[in-house]
């Protein structure tokens, strides 16, 4: 995974890209991008041009929900509603 870590005052914070975040939750970067419109996914952080998430806030969402919108179940892919 390619991720990208800022120094803050609070320490190192860890943000993933839209790849990342679709290796993370086992999905395409497509279906991530339409979890976003369909305001499944917590909101991104737009760094400039970038789109990036909060790797702890991802975290925190998929404790939440019990794991992720294409969690494995029995061969198939599952979506988060």
């Amino acid at each position: 995974m390619n991720t990208t870590t800022t120094n803050t005052a609070s320490g190192a914070a860890e943000y993933l890209d839209v790849n990342d975040l679709a290796a993370l939750l086992r999905c395409s970067s497509r279906h991530v991008r339409k979890l976003v419109v369909d305001r499944v996914l917590p909101a991104p952080i737009r760094l400039g041009a970038l789109t990036r998430w909060s790797r702890a806030v991802v975290v925190r969402w998929l404790e939440e929900r019990g794991g992720g919108p294409a969690a494995d179940r029995g061969g198939r892919r599952v979506q988060v509603r």
